[in-house]
């Protein structure tokens, strides 16, 4: 259900991927409507269209599942500093929610979600998925990846996530959500 992959990229292209952290991050805090927060990361996101070399990382990411980086909206790099936290959810996108169902017009569902860790020396900041006891370790420059959707298209539950508080440290992640049909042809985005 869930494929992992050890040492993906080498150190010299995580080197190269850390330098899209920079002062361009936007603090996430969001709360899920009580006083608890539901993330707290900063994050910014980058139309692979116009990157050649996220392109030539993504397409060799997705050639495990035949794609390539035409079918991704924006590829997030996000840093979780310590207390950094993103509680449970879903990367599937809600049918009921009249938002997603724009988001569903440019590239149908999130079929995939594909993660890359770029360190392993902070505390906490696993990726957890409760619903089938499974927490995945962070290990530097290692790619994992799982389906959001059953064969009939409809959500896959058991994908529902977190990432675990990060206790100490830094977590510097690379994520992407994989669509059903091309995003990107001969067109822009935005």
């Amino acid at each position: 259900m869930i494929t992992e992959i050890k040492n993906f990229i080498t150190d010299e292209e995580n080197k190269i991927l850390m330098n899209y952290f920079d002062n361009d991050m936007v603090t996430t805090e969001s709360t899920d409507g009580g006083r608890y927060s539901f993330i707290i990361a900063k994050s910014k996101g980058i139309n692979p269209a116009e990157d050649k070399f996220l392109q030539e990382i993504f397409d060799r990411m997705l050639s495990n599942i035949g794609k390539t980086y035409e079918y991704i909206d924006y590829v997030f790099f996000t840093q979780y500093d310590e207390g950094g936290i993103f509680k449970l959810h879903s990367d599937f996108l809600d049918t009921s929610s009249s938002t997603n169902i724009s988001q569903l017009k440019n590239g149908g569902q999130r079929e995939y979600t594909f993660l890359l860790y770029l360190n392993d020396d902070c505390i906490g900041g696993e990726t957890n998925f409760p619903m089938i006891n499974t927490s995945i370790k962070l290990e530097k420059n290692k790619m994992v990846y799982w389906k959001n959707t059953l064969e009939d298209g409809g959500p896959n539950m058991l994908t529902k996530h977190e990432s675990k508080l990060v206790t100490k440290g830094t977590k510097f992640l690379v994520s992407a959500w994989i669509r059903q049909q091309k995003v990107y042809t001969n067109k822009t985005l935005l």
